[in-house]
């Protein structure tokens, strides 16, 4: 049997929703008879609305929520072997992905910088850099339209809104920014040169945005998917700097003599200090986009993501202890 089990769950801020729909005009109210309408009632009139209906603000909640546990009821010459291996003082190691996030000093206008940050951990397997832009807890409209404005304010006709604002339609005119999420998830890298790691005195090489657009394909494999890994709205490089910016450094390697088994860089012993150096300067006349993020995108914050193994070690008498 086991012990008591406990599950924290950490919920995002209520920025990661959208606004509701916005009214521009007004918005007539109108009386139907029995014969005119299809519920065959009478609908008295109700009073117009001559102003503008604001954005409604969302919130959400998490309801219902169930756990559930696959439990494998092994044959009994099993379990006392294993029990016999456990009491001569041997560990059974369980190993699950891990992820670690560090926040950067915010940089303003060009992003020119370094941040630095240590860890300590067993399997470091790959690091992960971008940008977080400015009050991104804010609510927003989806972030989808043209150099002009955003389609997520233009959805006012009636209760469906625009057919020529929605994200398939964006697709298919081939619109210059299709991201269609709202600015909580934006990752920006404009006006970014190059950018390069460095992991304790060993220092890559800088990497421009073509070269990291790279990195990020051969990192998850996408340049092999023949499915087709993208996000839709990932139309090129402009769009991957705009809303979609990462740059990667992958770390595993396979194992020396199984050629299955792929392993990180080992950094137990010390904490590893690793620092992400970005040079920007490049032109984003036509990038900013203020019509789509607002006037507060010129704060970046820099985001490092460390992607490693963590493990449980399983003992005797049911000791279980977590091991970065």
């Amino acid at each position: 049997m086991f012990g008591q089990i406990d599950l924290e769950i950490t919920l995002a801020g209520a920025g990661v929703l959208g606004l509701g729909a916005y009214s521009a005009g007004t918005v007539d109210a109108l009386a139907a008879n029995a014969t005119s309408n299809e519920i065959g009632i009478a609908l008295s009139q109700a009073a117009a609305i001559t102003a503008a209906i604001p954005a409604e603000g969302t919130s959400y909640k998490l309801s219902d929520i169930n756990f559930t546990m696959v439990r494998y009821d092994l044959p009994k010459a099993v379990t006392d072997a294993m029990t016999a291996v456990l009491a001569s003082n041997a560990v059974y190691q369980y190993w699950f992905p891990s992820y670690t996030s560090f926040s950067g000093q915010p940089v303003t206008g060009s992003k020119t910088g370094t941040t630095r940050i240590s860890i300590s951990t067993s399997s470091l397997e790959m690091l992960i850099g971008t940008f977080m832009v400015q009050n991104r807890d804010t609510q927003t409209n989806f972030i989808l339209g043209d150099f002009k404005g955003n389609y997520g304010a233009d959805r006012t006709n009636g209760e469906y809104g625009n057919a020529d604002k929605t994200f398939r339609y964006s697709l298919m005119a081939a619109e210059p920014i299709c991201f269609n999420q709202t600015k909580y998830f934006v990752r920006n890298g404009t006006t970014l040169k190059q950018c390069r790691w460095a992991i304790g005195n060993v220092y890559f090489n800088y990497e421009t945005i073509p070269e990291q657009f790279s990195n990020v394909l051969r990192a998850f494999n996408t340049q092999n998917d023949t499915l087709g890994g993208f996000h839709e709205g990932l139309t090129g490089l402009p769009a991957f700097t705009d809303t979609y910016y990462a740059h990667i450094l992958t770390l595993n390697v396979p194992g020396e003599n199984d050629i299955y088994t792929i392993s990180g860089l080992d950094a137990s012993t010390l904490p590893t200090q690793i620092s992400w150096e970005y040079v920007g300067g490049e032109d984003a006349t036509n990038a900013t986009y203020t019509s789509i993020y607002g006037t507060d995108n010129t704060i970046h914050t820099p985001l490092i993501i460390a992607v490693h193994s963590s493990h449980l070690d399983i003992m005797a008498n049911r000791q279980i202890i977590t091991r970065v």
